[in-house]
């Protein structure tokens, strides 16, 4: 499979996550290769968002790219995390991969469209880290068969660890570049 096939089937696949429904799975293959593309794209997308931020307010010093690069790895870690415990705590249904597909697809889509928003100029990172809670507590309650409220948690930790880099780039923490 493409890269463009996997994102057209990612693509269709969260669609039908979104509307609930149940076979959401037929668009996403769940094996090593999978796991591998979801984050050559998710590291695509923060690429793209980096260089969307050097083209925007130029070049950071370093100690500001060193935590801009901590934010961008802070989501994905967080969703390991999340998925690891709701797998062993909330005794999560799914393969632990059947998560962790298409969560990976939607992180570097928002990853991309946190991108293009820095080059608009509009910084809607809150926005991005409220609709990729959003779309992971979707994640929980379809992928994962979990309740409301173990699913409602997993958003929330997603949402927690996404929120200091939205906070700083809102805040204009950019200025300090050299």
């Amino acid at each position: 499979m493409t890269f463009v096939e996997a994102i057209t089937n990612a693509g269709s696949g969260w669609s039908k996550i979104l509307a609930g429904k149940p076979d959401w799975n037929e668009h996403f293959a769940f094996d090593a290769p999978a796991l591998n593309r979801g984050f050559v794209l998710y590291f695509a997308g923060v690429l793209f968002s980096i260089v969307a931020l050097a083209v925007r307010y130029g070049m950071p010093v370093p100690v500001v790219m060193l935590i801009v690069m901590a934010g961008y790895i802070l989501p994905v870690l967080a969703f390991i995390f999340a998925t690891s415990l709701g797998k062993r705590v909330l005794k999560f249904e799914a393969p632990i991969v059947t998560i962790y597909v298409p969560g990976l697809y939607m992180l570097a889509l928002m990853a991309f469209i946190g991108g293009l928003t820095l080059l608009v100029g509009v910084q809607l990172w809150g926005v991005i880290v409220t609709l990729t809670a959003f779309f992971l507590f979707r994640l929980a309650r379809v992928a994962a068969g979990a309740d409301f409220a173990p699913a409602l948690g997993f958003a929330l930790i997603n949402f927690l660890a996404g929120l200091p880099l939205a906070l700083y780039m809102m805040g204009g923490g950019f200025a300090v570049f050299a």
